[in-house]
């Protein structure tokens, strides 16, 4: 069976405006945030809202549909949740603004980090003793070990070594990457090289590294990747630049199975690529909202969206067109939730970035979440992946022009990757 597939560009989502007073929100463009009430527990959002390369707005709205909700029903030890969110635009010196607006001394926490550019504010909040709940990792080696990293899913991890075990399944064998620029690409391309032959893939040895902003002649790189002869291509890619190199290898009589990470696909462009995009596969942190039927997570999830948008879960859901960061968004959404849950586990009423950092440090501390699953912070990951002790791949793909949930059970990466630290 031929497959056609395609990474695909951003969706332009204007951030709406959060007036209900349940919700306090301080907004952040470089300058100082507004000083909390004393009674509020403020926490900080660093998150890539609209630019030209990875838009995440939702991930804002995940936040504030938790915070709306936890705050609905009376807080957190009786204090509200103050949240403070800082647009980092998915640029370096932008990163590095909201990192230091987010080191701020009434600071208890980061919840659901959006940032590319974690090794430079990482050190930052570990400096300033600031834990980052719910980091969604993009690989890069901060996240896996700094003290300040306290993620609740394996992020972009999950999502790119869950494609080998996917691909076997399909029965693939001979795999290549293309892969961006950025050293957070490097780094999951070469995991796809290292995992790889775990699920008897062929992986080309080197990835092919194509500008996310993209090229004037897509031709060379496409002749290149059909000279390897794989039978998939995994692209760890911007949406544009993925979706040119598709067409042009399309053009070209080349069709290989495409698999890639959810932050870079909507459904808006499913829809409008029609058959080019059917059965793109990705695995993400996250099962598909639209699954939400089979996980009571997800039903929470769409439930709190829902509120926050004045609709029911049912009513959200079925108008939402999921775009490049509704793993982002979920994501976040959920960290206020561990967020919460781990407040409520401090001894005593004294809620600070510090006696916060000890009761996620503790080995004891377990949390459920939505029977999703029960998050032990102070318990080390895998070697390599130490700030990681939960790690599971979800496998979704486009059908129909919506990310579904695929018919296959939950890939959990820590024993794949324990065995091959021995």
């Amino acid at each position: 069976m031929n497959r056609n597939f395609g990474y695909l560009r951003k969706a332009a989502l204007a951030v709406a405006a959060m007036t209900a007073s349940a919700l306090v929100l301080s907004g952040c463009s470089g300058q100082a945030a507004q000083e909390g009430s004393g009674n509020t527990i403020k926490v900080f959002l660093s998150y890539a809202g609209e630019n030209a390369i990875n838009s995440h707005p939702q991930t804002l709205l995940g936040a504030e549909a938790a915070v709306k909700a936890i705050n609905a029903n009376g807080g957190v030890k009786g204090r509200q949740i103050e949240l403070v969110a800082c647009d980092n635009r998915f640029e370096a010196q932008q990163a590095l603004v909201c990192a230091r607006q987010g080191s701020a001394k009434d600071i208890v926490a980061w919840v659901g980090q959006d940032d590319i550019q974690s090794d430079q504010s990482l050190p930052l909040l570990a400096a300033a003793g600031i834990p980052s709940v719910g980091l969604f990792s993009y690989s890069n080696p901060a996240d896996f070990t700094s003290p300040a990293s306290f993620p609740i899913t394996a992020g972009a991890t999950a999502s790119n070594l869950g494609i080998p075990q996917v691909l076997e399944q399909l029965g693939v064998k001979r795999v290549m990457s293309q892969a961006c620029e950025y050293p957070a690409c490097g780094i999951l391309a070469e995991q796809i090289s290292t995992f790889g032959p775990e699920f008897g893939l062929d992986v080309a040895p080197e990835s092919l590294e194509v500008p996310n902003a993209g090229l004037p002649d897509y031709s060379p790189a496409v002749q290149k990747t059909k000279g390897i002869g794989p039978e998939a291509v995994v692209q760890i890619l911007s949406g544009g630049t993925s979706i040119a190199l598709i067409k042009a290898a399309r053009d070209i009589g080349f069709e290989p199975l495409y698999a890639g990470n959810p932050q870079a696909i909507t459904e808006k462009e499913a829809a409008q690529n029609g058959e080019l995009l059917e059965g793109y596969l990705t695995p993400a942190a996250f099962p598909s909202p639209r699954a939400h039927a089979d996980w009571p997570i997800m039903q929470k999830y769409i439930q709190d969206r829902g509120a926050h948008a004045g609709v029911t879960g049912e009513e959200w859901i079925a108008d939402a067109v999921l775009d490049t960061s509704w793993n982002n968004d979920i994501n976040a959404w959920l960290s206020v939730y561990a967020l919460a849950k781990a407040v409520e586990l401090i001894p005593g009423d004294d809620v600070t970035a510090k006696t916060l950092t000890d009761t996620l440090n503790a080995s004891d501390t377990s949390i459920d979440l939505f029977g999703f699953q029960t998050w032990t912070p102070g318990v080390a990951g895998p070697a390599g992946y130490e700030r990681m002790p939960q790690m599971v791949s979800y496998f979704n793909e486009i059908k129909g022009g919506k990310i579904a949930a695929m018919d296959l059970a939950p890939f959990d990466l820590v024993p794949m990757l324990n065995k091959n630290s021995k």
